[in-house]
């Protein structure tokens, strides 16, 4: 299944993950997929006000990425790993 890690404090979950994605088996011999979900702040610098400030709906936003993924590219089943490090740990339980 896919791998979506989400980003740490900071929020910026590919500059989080560069290594871990080099090394991977999986993910170095294209056998699963791994995304990265960042803050919305990191995705939209200029406008301070869009990261949600509760995290109930930071989950929800996050689960809609992940469920909008998953139509996109077609996934014969709805199963994925989701795991972070730092707030990203927090978040993903």
């Amino acid at each position: 299944p896919p791998l979506f890690l989400i980003h740490a404090l900071m929020g910026n979950a590919p500059t989080d993950y560069l290594h871990l994605a080099t090394i991977w088996p999986e993910v170095v011999h294209g056998t699963q997929s791994l995304y990265c979900i960042s803050a919305h702040s990191c995705q939209y610098p200029d406008n301070p006000n869009i990261m949600p400030n509760h995290m109930d709906r930071i989950v929800e936003d996050y689960l809609q990425t992940i469920i909008a993924v998953q139509r996109r590219d077609n996934w014969d089943n709805a199963s994925y790993f989701i795991a972070g490090w730092s707030a990203g740990g927090v978040i993903a339980l």
